[in-house]
């Protein structure tokens, strides 16, 4: 499938999530999912060739608004744009209850690093308002939830649920900005795994950086540890 400008759009064992059992609540949903599905989906994933820098940069480096030095880089160069990229589509692994020194599957993040909590969650604005930058690694995962389907997982299922709702209400309202914006989004979902992470452990460990025992399992190359 293409997307804006004819470049090509990553294909998703997440997308369309019709597959997959859907929870909803006030306007809302869900996806469930389990370990080995989650195991598919990732692998299937990173077989998907990457995207054209042209694609998603500038808009990875950051352009905050208010952020003229930015802004006048970028803009002498090419037309850059606020909105994310529309054919990028990723996975983000969250862990919920955000302490990643144990069960840890590869690239997981913590909920604090891209999602603000609250009564109306909402995507941390990662983009810095000055000074000027062409690297930003510090916003990446940030960044990269907007343009990511999102799986929950944890050691407390009424805990990854909690979480999952929160991105959800988050991915909503980023679906409202950006169609105010822009006049069109590319729909991201929220899934929430069910599984045990033994489940992870005893059948797919291919992908368990650490384990529920806080050892490194040393079968994955993981640039965060």
């Amino acid at each position: 499938p293409k997307g804006a400008a004819g470049a090509l759009c990553q294909q998703s064992l997440l997308f369309p999530p019709d597959s997959y059992v859907r929870l909803e609540m006030d306007g809302l949903c869900v996806f469930e999912l389990d370990a080995s599905q989650v195991s598919r989906a990732i692998d299937f994933g990173s077989r998907q060739p990457l995207p054209s820098p042209e694609v998603v940069f500038p808009w990875l480096h950051g352009l905050h608004p208010k952020n003229h030095l930015q802004q006048a880089f970028f803009m002498s160069r090419k037309r850059s744009t606020r909105n994310p990229p529309t054919c990028h589509r990723g996975i983000l692994l969250v862990k919920a209850n955000g302490d990643l020194s144990t069960a840890r599957l590869k690239g997981a993040v913590a909920p604090d690093e891209f999602l603000q909590p609250g009564p109306c969650p909402r995507f941390i604005e990662a983009d810095p308002e000055e000074g000027f930058s062409v690297r930003n690694f510090q916003i990446q995962t940030a960044k990269a939830a907007l343009v990511s389907d999102v799986i929950v997982y944890g050691e407390n299922l009424a805990e990854s649920k909690k979480v999952a709702w929160e991105v959800a209400a988050a991915q909503l309202l980023q679906r409202q900005s950006q169609t105010a914006q822009a006049g069109n989004f590319t729909e991201y979902n929220t899934f929430v795994c069910t599984s045990p992470f033994s489940d992870f452990e005893d059948a797919n460990s291919d992908i368990v950086a650490i384990g529920s025992d806080g050892c490194a399992t040393g079968k994955v190359l993981d640039f965060v540890q």
